[in-house]
């Protein structure tokens, strides 16, 4: 599916497949490129996820006709999406720190590209869908032999989506409790995930 039949599946009833599918193809290169500027692992992850958290409550507003910074190329989600991490991190960051370049001057970015594999972001397999939901499925199998401790913040970040600092609110507890817990539940899942393929 192109990115185009992702946004108007997602608007149009298939919000959770759509948007998964979204997350799956373009986390890794959007952390690639944060990773460029923000050094901790905490806020890194956090800014992640505000940026998916943030496309995701606006896809409506997406144009796949308008590619705002990569102006030769296609792929306008990718894009949309590097400007929203932008703007995500420098809302994290003090403003006497050095800005973000803007998209299109990573357009060559040799580093981000890698995470792209083939570079062909706008097209998934049948195959690659079939993968990412039985990732999912063994991701939420994993969260629900947590303890009570971890399975809830677990579920609002892995699976919701949701900020460490949006978490927090909800669960009226402090943020670094939340980076704690979060921190701790990966650990525990991929340990989990770990000993089944064993």
């Amino acid at each position: 599916m192109t990115d185009e039949e992702l946004v108007e599946l997602a608007l149009n009833g298939g919000y959770e497949r759509a948007t998964n599918i979204i997350y799956a193809k373009y986390a890794a290169v959007i952390g690639s490129y944060l990773s460029h500027y923000i050094k901790d692992d905490f806020e890194l992850e956090d800014v992640v996820q505000e940026t998916f958290i943030k496309a995701f409550h606006q896809l409506d507003k997406f144009d796949p006709g308008k590619s705002r910074s990569l102006p030769d190329s296609q792929d306008s989600m990718r894009s949309w999406l590097f400007e929203i991490a932008k703007n995500t991190s420098l809302d994290h960051r003090d403003k006497n720190e050095r800005k973000l370049p803007s998209a299109s001057q990573l357009g060559s970015d040799s580093s981000a590209d890698e995470h792209e594999g083939n570079g062909d972001v706008s097209a998934m397999s049948p195959e690659d869908e079939l993968i990412i939901s039985q990732r999912k499925e063994r991701i939420e199998k994993a969260i629900n032999g947590l303890s009570d401790l971890y399975r809830d913040v677990a579920k609002m970040c892995l699976i919701d989506y949701l900020g460490y600092k949006e978490i927090a609110d909800k669960l009226d507890i402090p943020l670094n409790t939340v980076k704690t817990r979060i921190r701790r539940a990966r650990d525990l899942i991929t340990k989990i995930m770990n000993s089944e393929e064993e």
